[in-house]
């Protein structure tokens, strides 16, 4: 998801990931298929808006979609505008994302 994203923890182990320039919230559309595309949609509230943040140390987390148990991608791609997918969770570099303050 973009660099300007803002979570907001729901209280119930989940957070809700928003893109601050539109505030659109990171969505799977209930794909769990590898390679799918990580979207954004409007917040509705649904289990496919709702992200699970697995610590792995050192501001790295696995980022777990509630409805699909895929974890955010970034498919290996260092280019500017690439697709975020969601992936099998893993032990890849890919599946982790840094978390740092506002």
């Amino acid at each position: 998801m973009p660099g300007g994203s803002q979570l907001t923890d729901l209280g119930n182990g989940y957070y809700r990931i928003v893109n601050r320039t539109n505030g659109m919230a990171a969505d799977s559309w209930g794909d769990s298929a590898n390679g799918a595309p990580a979207r954004q949609e409007a917040w509705h509230g649904g289990d496919n808006q709702q992200w699970q943040l697995g610590s792995l140390g050192g501001n790295r987390y696995q980022i777990l979609n509630r409805g699909t148990g895929t974890a955010l991608d970034g498919s290996g791609s260092t280019t500017i505008g690439s697709t975020t997918v969601m992936w099998t969770p893993n032990s890849s570099t890919n599946n982790e994302g840094t978390i740092t303050g506002a």
